[in-house]
């Protein structure tokens, strides 16, 4: 944490226990949910914010958005659990 994350660190925060409460409320349908926890996506908005940076682990928006569909159809591993995923 540094200052200056505390809205951003709780949303992540809030997503997580938001996502583990629809993993219980969705597996008596056998409906998993997935936490995609990309890092940092190389973005205009992004390369803006820190343009002296080392951007080569950085991950290109389409490998985001392949990884996203992956998730989609893939059966859930356990129903009742929250598969967090970091590509």
């Amino acid at each position: 944490p540094r200052p200056g994350m505390a809205l951003y660190l709780a949303s992540k925060a809030a997503l997580h226990a938001y996502a583990g409460c629809l993993a219980h409320e969705l597996a008596p349908y056998g409906i998993g949910v997935a936490v995609l926890a990309p890092g940092i996506i190389d973005g205009e908005a992004n390369r803006r914010a820190m343009p002296d940076v080392d951007r080569s682990g950085w991950l290109l928006p389409a490998t985001v958005a392949l990884r996203l569909l992956e998730l989609a159809g893939a059966p859930p591993r356990r129903p009742d659990a929250v598969t967090v995923v970091c590509p």
